[in-house]
């Protein structure tokens, strides 16, 4: 049971995704598109763990890791960007986020055995 709800999940994830993606493309919305993404995401690396593919410890530091780049990415787009504007300070906080996020997929872990 636990197999088939891996794979389910591993096939549910990009078909979310890809829908919240497009819908987010279609009304000019980046935040749904990032949604979309990462869910697609989760729901892949979270089936592959119930298929026995990857462990526990290895699917934490995956994502942690993704989300902390992609949130540093980001960040430092819309900085580039200007989307700030006045206020560029406040990009403080998704570096400070990401750059967490990055630490703990990156620490060293104890194992589940």
């Amino acid at each position: 049971m636990k197999k088939i709800m891996g794979i389910l999940l591993m096939l549910a994830g990009p078909i979310l995704g890809a829908g919240l993606f497009a819908i987010g493309a279609s009304q000019d919305a980046p935040g749904m598109c990032v949604i979309g993404l990462g869910l697609a995401l989760i729901f892949v690396v979270k089936g592959l763990v119930l298929v026995d593919r990857i462990s526990a410890y290895w699917s934490n530091r995956l994502l942690f890791n993704a989300f902390g780049a992609g949130g540093l990415l980001l960040t430092t787009v819309l900085l580039a960007d200007g989307e700030f504007e006045s206020r560029p300070q406040l990009s403080l906080i998704g570096f400070v986020i990401g750059i967490i996020l990055l630490y703990l997929g990156n620490r060293r872990q104890i194992r589940e055995k």
